[in-house]
Parts: structure tokens; sequence; C-alpha cells
């Protein structure tokens, strides 16, 4: 997942969902005192992303369950601290330390997210939208996204942070068949491959028809998320 998630955001075919997590993050971000927490780093890549839109590059903790993930995303940032840990737990963080929280396709725990921000510190959540991957969706190898997440997020949070105007972005990428591929294996849809016939899921979004052999050509697939900020009080 951790090569895929890699390959996908070095194309560029997620880059406007970065460019609007640095957007969100950089009035929070003031001079090198400032602290970024990125709970659910994975490659790492979404904090490089707010550094270098930064004045100044902040301190950066890298914090995943995956110890892997953690592992390489340090090693993508350099010079930014790891931790261990599981969202939907305690965090072994301490109290208003943050100046940015992010937390982009990742498990959310709104007390604890609440709690480690910083008086006017700012917290980014990316959520999918139901029609993001679309194309990618059928033939059932991809896990569906249910509609209203950013509600739901929104009401998570609701009297613990102040929430912003959400952003939604919304774009059009074309693919190379092995960008979509790892488009569906940087997911958790690449664990739903088929044992039986020795290929992941991956192989029905690489412009490969199984049914009969022939190749296809994936037009383009839709990229759509909303980007959610909170502002603590």
């Amino acid at each position: 997942m951790l090569v895929a998630r890699d390959a996908v955001l070095a194309s560029g075919l997620y880059a406007p969902i970065a460019d609007a997590v640095a957007e969100a993050a950089s009035p929070a971000l003031h001079g090198p005192s400032a602290a970024l927490i990125d709970l659910g780093s994975g490659t790492g890549h979404y904090s490089g992303v707010v550094a270098a839109h930064a004045r100044s590059r902040p301190r950066m903790l890298m914090a995943d369950r995956s110890p892997a993930a953690v592992r390489w995303s340090m090693l993508a940032e350099r010079g930014s601290d790891g931790v261990v840990l599981d969202t939907w737990a305690p965090l072994p963080i301490r109290d208003a330390v943050a100046d940015v929280v992010l937390d982009v396709f990742a498990p959310r725990n709104p007390p604890e997210f609440a709690r480690i921000l910083r008086p006017g510190g700012r917290l980014i959540v990316v959520v999918p939208r139901p029609e993001h991957l679309r194309e990618l969706r059928t033939g059932g190898r991809m896990l569906d996204v249910p509609g209203g997440k950013a509600t739901a997020v929104l009401e998570q949070f609701s009297g613990l942070l102040h929430a912003l105007e959400p952003r939604h972005i919304h774009a059009i990428v074309r693919p190379t068949p092995a960008q979509a591929a790892a488009l569906h294996d940087m997911g958790p849809s690449a664990h739903h491959g088929s044992p039986e016939d020795g290929h992941s899921g991956a192989d029905d979004t690489n412009g490969t028809d199984h049914a009969n052999g022939t190749a296809r050509t994936v037009d383009g697939i839709t990229v759509s998320v909303d980007v959610l900020t909170f502002v603590a009080r």
C-alpha cells in the first residue's frame, strides 16, 4: 500500500488535494517553532507539501499505526519525529501542542484531536465523496464510499472545534495503466483481490479486460474529496 501510495502521490494525480491541504494549513504555521502533527502520515507526502508552502519549515511529528509508514514518512521528511500509535486510542501527545493537525483519508478521534490543538490551531481533514475514483469501482473490486461523510465529520467535531467553509476538490485525471493500478492498491481494496484467479483487484484497473484478455483504456478517473478545516477556540 505504501509503495502504491508513493507512486500515486509522486505522479501528481492528487496534487490538487495536497495543495488545498497546504493552503488550509498555512495560516496557522507561524515561524520555525510551529508544530505540525500528521495523524495517519502514510508516506509523509502531505506534510511535505504543507512544509514546502509554509514561510519556514515547521517541526513535524509523523504518526501512524504502521511502523513501516512512520519510518517511510520520517525518511521522506528528514528532521521530523515519529510515533507509532492507534488514532482511536488516547494519543500519547500533550495538550495544546499542535499548530496544525493533518488527517488525510485517516481515522478520526475528535476529542483527542481537539485536545492536542493549540488555541487558533487548525485541523485539516480530507474525506472522499461517493464519486471519488468511481471509474475504478465498476465490477465491485473497490469498496464503495458512503455519502454524507463530510456532514458526518462536521457533526463529530461540533462543539469541539469551529468549522470553516468546506472546500470541494473535483478533478478528472488521466493515469497510465500502472498509475490506475496504484490508485487501487494504495487503499484497503487492495486486499479484496480473488486468490482463485491469481491476481489482485488492481488488475481490473490497469487496462486489461480479464474476460477476454483484451486491453482497454481508462480515459479519465474522478478525484473528488472534501477538505474540511477546523479551528481551535
